[in-house]
């Protein structure tokens, strides 16, 4: 039996890693709704509708909406996102664009859009999809929830070497307000389902918190 694992947390929670590892191990689809609003960000700023959080041309961009395609591809090493075409994995991670994608993400349209289209993608079941508000609105009835938190100061510690692969670095303090600003703006629609399994990122090893969610994925579809 197929299922849709849910799997929602804050800014640089971990949720990402778990989710990837998670989909892995069960063989199922990950999908990273943060990503796709970050695409979205990032085609406001291409067509310059989007130059800071008080510029925003909110108008141009629901009515250019229908035009953006956005998918996600991998290969044997990476797991990247796709805008209209292009890998845009790189440009997406940049702070940048994650100092204004919690402000898009506030558009009620932009946030329509996309809930649509993550329903579309998990329609078939079978999928770990990651993000803010899975388990409470894209799918809240999905069979398995999971709601990840983790201190401060090592999310900030885990964005810092996130970027720092991708050729972005930064410094410790902008990457700590970056996350305390998204965490602000985020708080509105990011809390867990009173179903979720809370799981503290870094109370413990990351592969003991995947065997343990992988033990409750098993027993959740396991056939009688």
């Amino acid at each position: 039996m197929k299922i849709i694992v849910a799997i929602d947390g804050f800014a640089a929670s971990g949720k990402s890693t778990i989710a990837q590892d998670l989909a892995e191990k069960t063989g199922y689809t990950h999908i990273d709704s943060g990503a796709m609003y970050r695409a979205v960000t990032l085609f406001g700023m291409q067509k310059g509708l989007v130059t800071s959080s008080t510029s925003i041309d909110s108008k141009k961009l629901i009515e250019l909406l229908p035009t953006i395609n956005i998918s996600f591809d991998r290969t044997p090493e990476n797991y990247f996102t796709m805008l209209n075409g292009k890998n845009v994995e790189k440009e997406i991670r940049s702070l940048a664009v994650s100092n204004l994608t919690p402000h898009i993400a506030k558009i009620v349209e932009v946030r329509n859009f996309l809930t649509a289209r993550l329903r579309e993608m998990g329609k078939n079941k079978g999928v770990v999809m990651e993000g803010r508000d899975i388990g409470t609105v894209v799918f809240p009835d999905a069979k398995m929830k999971v709601f990840v938190t983790a201190p401060l100061n090592l999310s900030v510690e885990r964005r810092l070497e996130e970027l720092k692969q991708q050729g972005n670095p930064a410094t410790y303090q902008s990457v700590e307000d970056d996350i305390l600003e998204r965490d602000k703006i985020d708080s509105a629609w990011t809390y867990p389902a009173k179903d979720a399994i809370r799981i503290e990122n870094g109370a413990e090893p990351l592969s003991a918190i995947v065997q343990h969610l992988f033990s409750i994925f098993e027993s959740l579809t396991a056939v009688p």
